[in-house]
Order: C-alpha cells, then structure tokens, then sequence
C-alpha cells in the first residue's frame, strides 16, 4: 500500500513538472495562440507549430473554411460526427486539409437542410456535365443525401462499425427505435 501511494505521489510531481516544463518552454506560442484566437485569426491560431502543441482541435465543418489552412493533408484526422446531418459540399473541404477522415452518422437520423430547388440542382449537374440520376444513385446529390451517406455508399461493409449500446434515454425508449429503426 505504501509502495502504490509513494508511486502515486511521484508520478503526479513528474507529471505535474512534464506540464510546467512543456508550458515555460511553450510560453510565447501560448501568448501568439491566445492573442491570435481572441482577434479571431483562426488560421494563424491553427498553424503547424500550434498543432504540434495543441494537436487536437474542434470547429463546425463550415468554420473550417476560416479556421483551417487549406493545405492538403494539415490535419492527421478529422473526425466528422453528426455526418448524417451533413452536406457532402462541408466535408469536402475537411477531408482535403486530412491525412484521414473518420465519419460518424446514422443514416437513419436528419439529412442536412439544403435550400436549393430540385431544378437548381440540376442546372448545377448539368452546367459541370454531370448526370444527377448517377449522382442521386451513389448518394453523391446535394439535396437528398449526406456526407454519412455518401461515405457509406464507397466504404467497404469491413471498415464500418455499427454502435450497439445507447445510453442517451431510457431503454423502453431506445428499444422501440431499435426495434422500428434498426431492425433489432
């Protein structure tokens, strides 16, 4: 017991000297990070020297466009959750700036809002001579589909997981959804 508690006891005064070094040795990248933040200069706040000390970072898919370089492969990965609510046309430019893309969704959730007529769509798929019929048959559409289903269209059955546990509401509750929803 008083060989586990002395372990304990060091490891916290290693740990906590590790952090106070990593910060002093950090300082003005932390002040450059903070004043760049507060004059809301996202970019120069997400630089490579700012991901190598603060490697993780969360922005919406549409604030990536002013928050992130866009540079290919800046980001080790980006990790899209709610991708069912998603366009296609907000994740494209996430997946660009990542080495990886992790995607998170339920195809039986909310499609993202889109406010663009079906005529219009068309125009669109015409004017870059593409068919939307081909389009809408791999879930690539802008007005019916989502990022998550898109990706689900293209990923192998073997690279995805399906998520059997809920834990949001009460289980009479999520028993019905699995049973209506998700066939059991």
């Amino acid at each position: 017991k008083n060989l586990d508690e002395s372990w304990q006891e060091d490891s916290q005064k290693l740990l906590t000297a590790l952090v106070r070094a990593t910060l002093q040795k950090n300082r003005s990248s932390l002040t450059s990070l903070r004043s760049a933040v507060l004059k809301g200069q996202y970019q120069a706040a997400i630089s490579s020297s700012n991901l190598k000390l603060f490697p993780s970072w969360a922005v919406t898919a549409y604030s990536a466009a002013t928050a992130i370089p866009l540079t290919p492969g800046h980001i080790d990965l980006v990790v899209v959750d709610e991708a069912s609510q998603c366009s296609i046309a907000a994740t494209i430019p996430l997946a660009y700036r990542a080495k990886q893309i992790m995607i998170l969704g339920d195809l039986n959730q909310l499609r993202p809002i889109v406010k663009l007529s079906e005529i219009e769509e068309k125009f669109f798929a015409t004017k870059r001579e593409l068919d939307i019929e081909s389009l809408r048959s791999k879930k690539m559409d802008h007005r019916t589909s989502s990022a998550f289903a898109a990706y689900d269209f293209i990923v192998p059955e073997k690279s995805k997981v399906l998520l059997d546990e809920h834990y949001r509401s009460h289980s009479s509750i999520s028993h019905w959804f699995n049973a209506n929803f998700y066939s059991g």
